[in-house]
């Protein structure tokens, strides 16, 4: 099994909630997918976070944002390419509840098959940092997307959910006055 120390550029997953909501859509979503993305932003060192680099302050009030922001994704889907379990029960099959306990060798398989997923995005990033591609292809496809504000008032959609809070904060202290 993985340790963290074989890991150089990932924390280890939690498994157990990934594993129970897979479970759980899988049977009322025929076609679920997964998501797997992985996010390198450039001049972050590998041992750091680029949340401490890349701040919204930084982006949106300081006008920094990362030069760029590289992103591969891979679509797995979820009843063929995860190893959910067995969920051929005959209540599965009607859709009821499936949030059951799931059994430990299932945990193990898809614990195991998880660390393996997280070890294969930890090597793509070291061919990443080595290469500038995640497959190691040194002429990868790449498709660029310039990001900029149109106007300088965009900077405040970024805050938009807090609005609704502060209004209500603020009529709530106004009639209290």
């Amino acid at each position: 099994m993985t340790s963290q120390n074989d890991l150089k550029h990932l924390l280890l997953p939690r498994s157990t909630g990934l594993h129970y909501t897979l479970r759980s859509l899988s049977p009322r979503i025929p076609s679920l997918k997964l998501l797997d993305m992985t996010i390198i932003y450039p001049g972050v060192p590998p041992t750091g976070y680029s949340q401490d680099y890349y701040t919204l302050r930084s982006i949106f009030l300081d006008g920094v944002p990362p030069p760029e922001i590289h992103v591969h994704l891979r679509l797995l889907d979820v009843r063929s390419q995860v190893p959910i379990g067995d969920l051929s029960s005959a209540k599965l099959a009607t859709k009821e509840a499936v949030e059951v306990e799931i059994p430990s060798n299932e945990k193990d398989h898809f614990d195991t098959w998880l660390r393996q997923l997280w070890t294969e995005k930890d090597e793509s990033m070291g061919r990443f940092y080595d290469t500038g591609s995640f497959s190691g292809n040194t002429n990868p496809a790449k498709l660029e997307i310039p990001i900029q504000l149109h106007r300088s008032l965009e900077i405040l959609d970024a805050f938009c959910f807090f609005w609704p809070a502060a209004l209500a904060y603020s009529w709530k202290r106004s009639k209290s006055a």
